[in-house]
């Protein structure tokens, strides 16, 4: 009965693993793209307008949020560093929402593209680690 448990459990933490890596993978992806993306049509330019005009702030806030959390996801592949990737994924999250702090207004496009990343950010940094091979 023991092992049954342990092996339940065991895929449960496999899951959790898998999930958390998926949501840090897609949003640090999310948050390149928002950087990334050119133009006045973009929800990073919308939020810089909310933000009264700080684009560089705004966009270099999402592009080391973005490298920050693919870069943890890398380093969380190996179970000796998965704390430093929990580290690294909660200063991409605090860091948003630092830059949130600048806003004027926190109009729907700024909580939408730093928010809402952050809190992604948090709750994968509670189970990053080592993608399993099978689950």
């Amino acid at each position: 009965m023991g092992a049954v448990q342990q092996g339940a459990a065991s895929r449960e933490g496999a899951q959790r693993r898998h999930w958390a890596d998926v949501v840090a993978i897609f949003t640090g992806l999310a948050l390149l793209g928002l950087a990334i993306w050119p133009g006045p049509q973009s929800a990073s330019a919308g939020a810089a307008r909310e933000s009264g005009g700080n684009q560089e702030i705004l966009w270099l806030s999402h592009a080391i949020g973005g490298a920050l959390a693919l870069a943890s996801v890398a380093i969380a592949q190996r179970w000796k560093l998965r704390a430093l990737a929990r580290v690294l994924l909660a200063i991409a999250a605090v860091g948003l929402v630092i830059v949130l702090f600048t806003f004027r207004d926190f109009g729907s496009r700024a909580l939408l593209t730093l928010l809402l990343p952050a809190m992604l950010l948090l709750v994968s940094a509670s189970a990053v680690g080592p993608m399993p091979r099978d689950l």
